[in-house]
């Protein structure tokens, strides 16, 4: 999938997901991200690269579906270091 049509399906399964009043809660919840949070993630390169590839998350663990996985995996890095500094390390399991 070419990254513009990722970062297309990604903004279309966020527009859903907002839509829906019993799981928009949920993945709030899931996300960490308050609403203002989320707006702001939504524009972000590596959240767009990421999301449309994420099916499942359970504690520190992602799993995925497609894409590079190279890059998804860097990707993933990149976009908690934004948010909990340097020393964030991702592999591949």
């Amino acid at each position: 999938m070419q990254p513009e049509a990722a970062q297309t399906l990604a903004l279309q399964a966020l527009g859903w997901i907002a839509a829906d009043d019993e799981v928009f809660p949920v993945f709030l919840t899931a996300s960490g991200a308050t609403l203002g949070e989320l707006r702001a993630r939504a524009a972000d390169p590596d959240f767009l690269a990421v999301y449309p590839y994420v099916t499942t998350v359970t504690g520190n663990r992602f799993r995925c579906r497609g894409g590079d996985p190279e890059e998804v995996t860097q990707r993933l890095a990149s976009l908690f270091r934004k948010r909990l500094g340097p020393d964030i390390r991702a592999s591949r399991v």
